[in-house]
C-alpha cells in the first residue's frame, strides 16, 4: 500500500488495442477525467477506459525513446504511473473503478499527480 492507502504496484488491468494521443490527456481536475469517460466508453462511463488508454501509450513508449521522441525519464515516470494503475486493479479494488471513485478516491488523486509529472517530461 502507498502512504495514502492505494495498492502497491505490481498488479495488472485489462488490455486493449488502440493509439492514444498523450497530449489530449489533461490529468486534472477529476471532473474533467469524468467527462472524458463518456466519450471513451460506448455503453456509458467506464473508468477502466482511462487505464486502457494509458496502457496503449506505455506499450509504444519504448519505441518513442528509441527514436528520441520521448526522454528516458518520461518513460520511467510513465511506467511508474502504469504500475500504480496496475496495483489498483483486481476484484479487491473494484470500488476504485467506478465513476464516483474517480472524483473522490485518494488513489485517483495520486494517479493524477503522477500523470502531471509524465506530461511535464513530454516535449
Amino acid at each position: 500500500m502507498s502512504p495514502i492507502g492505494c495498492p502497491a504496484p505490481g498488479g495488472t488491468y485489462p488490455k486493449h488495442a488502440g493509439q492514444p494521443d498523450a497530449r489530449s490527456c489533461d490529468p486534472c481536475p477529476a471532473r474533467a477525467r469524468s467527462d472524458v469517460l463518456v466519450g471513451l466508453a460506448r455503453s456509458g462511463p467506464n473508468v477502466d477506459e482511462l487505464a486502457l488508454e494509458l496502457d496503449d501509450g506505455v506499450r509504444l513508449a519504448p519505441q518513442f525513446v528509441a527514436h528520441d521522441w520521448l526522454a528516458p525519464a518520461a518513460l520511467e515516470q510513465l511506467e511508474s504511473l502504469d504500475a500504480l494503475l496496475g496495483a489498483m486493479s483486481g476484484p479487491e479494488n473494484a470500488s476504485l473503478w467506478d465513476h464516483a471513485a474517480l472524483e473522490s478516491s485518494l488513489c485517483w488523486a495520486e494517479v493524477r499527480e503522477q500523470a502531471k509529472l509524465v506530461l511535464h517530461l513530454i516535449p
